[in-house]
C-alpha cells in the first residue's frame, strides 16, 4: 500500500512539473556596418513567464526596440506553441564582437558572432535619394564554386512591391538566397531604408563569365502634401527601376577531374543503420542511411553511392532525397540515401568503406571524408532463390511494379475526371436554377413594396455627419441603428432596402450598406472598417451643404463618391 501511495505521489509531482522550453536565437545578418540595423529573433516552443535579459548585450551593439509574439494551435488533440521576441539592434562601433548567451527564465540561447565593418560615412560625395550597389563575394571562383552576389537598394522613402528580375545564364546557375533583408542605415546624416538581395552564382565552365544586369523594380511612396483624410489613407506612389552594371567573373578550372569535383566551405558524411544490429539474420532486411551535407554546394552537385554486389547479400536502393537550405546567406545542400540490405545466406561479410573526396575552399586543399568498412555476421538458413534488384526491376520480363501502378493510377484518374465533370455540370445547373428562382422572387417582392425604377425617399433626413462620426469611432452598431430607424417610406428593414437598391441598379450604394451590416455582425472586437466607407459618408455632409439637393439626389451622390474613391 505504501509503495502504491509513493508511486502515485511521484507521478503527480512529475505531471505538474513545467515542460522544459527550447529557446533558440537567430540573427538575420551576421556581417553589418556601423549605423546599420539588424534583427535578433528569440524563439521558444513553450510559453515563458520571463523576458530576455538584454543587459548582456556588448557595447558595440545597442537595442532599439523589441516586440513579443506568440501563436498556439490545437491540431488532432495536440497543442503546438510558437512564440518569442523580435529585437531590433543597431551597430554603433566597428570590430568583431559576440552576442552572448541571453537568459530567458531558466533557459538560454546560444551565442552569435557578429562582424561590424566601418560605415559608409567615409565615402565623401553627394548621395542620391535612390540608388543601388552590387558586390561579389569572390570574383575569381573555381568551377562549380558558389560566389554570392549582394545587391543593396538604398531609398530615402518606403518602396512597395520591391523585387528584382534576375537574368538567366546558359552555362551557370543563379539561385536566390532566401527572402530579401530589410533594415535601416545612416549615411552622411541621411537615413536610408535598405533592401538587400542575395544570389548564388555557380559557373559550370572555366574561363570568363559575364553576369548580365539585374533589374530592380518597385513603387516608391510619395506622401501627399495636401491636407485631408484622403492624404493619409491613400499615399501616392511612382514606379522606379534601376539595374546593376554587368559583372565579369574569372572562373578557375578544377584541380582534379579524375573524381567528382566538390569545392565546398565544409562537408560532412554520416552513415547509420535502421534498426541497429549486432548480427544479421537471413531474410531480415536492414536499411543503411547515408547523408552528405556541404556548405557552398547545391544539392544537385552532390554524388550518390552505388553499392557493389556481394555474393550472399542483396542491395535495394531507394530514390535519393536532395534538399537545399539557406543559412547565414549561404546555400547548404544535402543528399540522403536509404539503401535496404537483404541477407540471403549465412556467413561473414565485409561491407566496403565509403569515401567522399572534396576541395576545402578555406584551406585550399583536398580532404576525404571516410566511413570505415564494416564487418557483419549473418546467421540462418540460406535462401535458395534470393530476390535481386534486377528481379524486382524486371520480373519475368514484365514491367516494373512502379510502372504498373503508374498506369493503373492514370487509368483510374481518367475515369475519376469524367465523373467529376458530370458532377460539376449537375451542380452548376442546380445553382443556376436556384439563382433564377431567387432573382424572380426578389424582383416580385421589391415591385410589391415600391414603384419600379424609383429610388424611395426617406421619412426624414439622416444625420450623415453623426453617422460618419460613429463609424470613425468604430461604433458600427450605433451607426447601423441610426440608419435602421430612419429608413425610407415603405421599407421594412435594411435587407429590403438593399434588395430594392440593387433592383434599381444602385449596386454601389447597396454594397456600402452591406459593409456596415457586416461590421455589426462581425465576431471581431474591433471590426476593420473600410476607409472608403468613412471617407464617403464624411464627404457627403459637405456635398449636401453645398448643393442642397433632394433625398433621391443624395442617394446618387453616395454612389458617385463611392465610385470615385474606388
Amino acid at each position: 500500500m505504501v509503495r502504491k501511495l509513493f508511486s502515485f505521489c511521484l507521478l503527480l509531482c512529475v505531471g505538474i512539473l513545467p515542460v522544459m522550453a527550447k529557446v533558440t536565437a537567430t540573427l538575420d545578418r551576421t556581417t553589418v556596418k556601423v549605423d546599420e540595423t539588424m534583427t535578433l529573433v528569440i524563439n521558444s516552443d513553450s510559453p515563458l513567464n520571463a523576458s530576455p535579459d538584454l543587459s548582456v548585450m556588448p557595447d558595440k551593439i545597442q537595442v532599439l526596440q523589441q516586440m513579443q509574439f506568440s501563436n498556439s494551435q490545437y491540431i488532432n488533440g495536440q497543442r503546438t506553441y510558437k512564440g518569442g521576441w523580435q529585437i531590433q539592434l543597431i551597430a554603433v562601433d566597428q570590430g568583431v564582437t559576440q552576442i552572448p548567451s541571453i537568459q530567458v527564465g531558466n533557459e538560454s540561447t546560444q551565442p552569435i558572432d557578429v562582424h561590424i565593418l566601418p560605415s559608409n560615412n567615409a565615402n565623401q560625395g553627394e548621395l542620391k535619394p535612390f540608388y543601388l550597389e552590387a558586390e561579389l563575394s569572390n570574383p575569381n571562383p573555381f568551377v562549380q564554386e558558389q560566389t554570392v552576389l549582394t545587391i543593396k537598394v538604398h531609398s530615402d522613402a518606403d518602396i512597395d512591391n520591391a523585387q528584382i528580375k534576375a537574368p538567366s545564364i546558359s552555362n551557370a546557375f543563379i539561385t536566390p538566397l532566401g527572402t530579401p533583408a530589410q533594415y535601416v542605415t545612416r549615411e552622411q546624416e541621411t537615413l536610408y531604408r535598405i533592401w538587400e538581395f542575395k544570389y548564388s552564382i555557380a559557373s559550370q565552365t572555366a574561363g570568363t563569365l559575364q553576369v548580365p544586369s539585374f533589374i530592380f523594380q518597385g513603387d516608391k511612396i510619395i506622401r501627399h502634401r495636401t491636407r485631408g483624410p484622403l492624404s493619409l489613407l491613400s499615399p501616392q506612389t511612382r514606379p522606379v527601376q534601376l539595374k546593376t552594371k554587368a559583372l565579369d567573373l574569372t572562373i578557375k578550372p578544377a584541380k582534379d577531374l579524375s573524381t567528382t569535383w566538390l569545392p565546398a566551405q565544409h562537408l560532412t558524411l554520416e552513415s547509420y543503420w535502421r534498426p541497429p544490429f549486432k548480427k544479421l539474420k537471413v531474410g531480415e532486411p536492414v536499411t543503411r542511411i547515408i547523408e552528405i551535407k556541404a556548405k557552398g554546394l547545391d544539392a544537385a552537385q552532390l554524388p550518390e553511392f552505388k553499392m557493389e554486389p556481394i555474393d550472399g547479400l542483396s542491395w535495394f536502393p531507394n530514390q535519393a532525397i536532395r534538399n537545399n537550405k539557406i543559412e547565414n546567406g549561404q546555400i547548404e545542400g544535402s543528399v540522403l540515401q536509404r539503401i535496404a540490405l537483404m541477407p540471403n545466406k549465412a556467413g561473414h561479410y565485409t561491407l566496403p568503406a565509403l569515401n567522399v573526396r572534396w576541395w576545402d575552399l578555406q584551406t585550399n586543399s583536398f580532404k576525404t571524408e571516410t566511413m570505415d568498412a564494416l564487418e557483419v555476421d549473418v546467421t540462418g538458413i540460406p535462401i535458395i532463390n534470393p530476390v535481386t534488384q534486377q528481379d524486382i526491376s524486371h520480373p519475368l520480363g514484365l514491367k516494373p511494379v512502379a510502372v504498373q501502378n503508374a498506369e493503373l493510377m492514370e487509368k483510374n484518374s481518367q475515369q475519376l475526371l469524367i465523373w467529376r465533370a458530370i458532377a460539376i455540370t449537375t451542380m452548376l445547373l442546380w445553382v443556376l436554377t436556384m439563382l433564377a428562382w431567387r432573382i424572380s422572387t426578389s424582383k416580385k417582392s421589391s415591385l410589391d413594396s415600391v414603384e419600379p425604377n424609383a429610388i424611395p425617399s426617406r421619412n426624414e433626413p439622416i444625420s450623415w455627419k453623426k453617422l460618419a462620426k460613429l463609424i470613425a469611432k468604430k461604433s458600427p452598431l450605433e451607426a447601423y441603428n441610426l440608419l435602421k430607424h430612419n429608413l425610407p417610406e415603405k421599407i421594412t428593414n435594411i435587407e429590403n432596402l438593399m434588395e430594392i437598391l440593387r433592383d434599381n441598379g444602385e449596386n454601389e450604394s447597396a454594397s456600402l450598406i452591406q459593409e456596415l451590416s457586416e461590421m455589426v455582425y462581425s465576431k471581431e472586437q474591433q471590426p476593420k472598417i473600410n476607409p472608403l466607407l468613412v471617407d464617403c459618408i464624411a464627404a457627403l455632409e459637405t456635398q449636401l451643404n453645398r448643393h442642397k439637393k433632394s433625398a433621391n439626389q443624395d442617394y446618387k451622390n453616395i454612389i458617385n463618391l463611392y465610385t470615385q474613391d474606388k
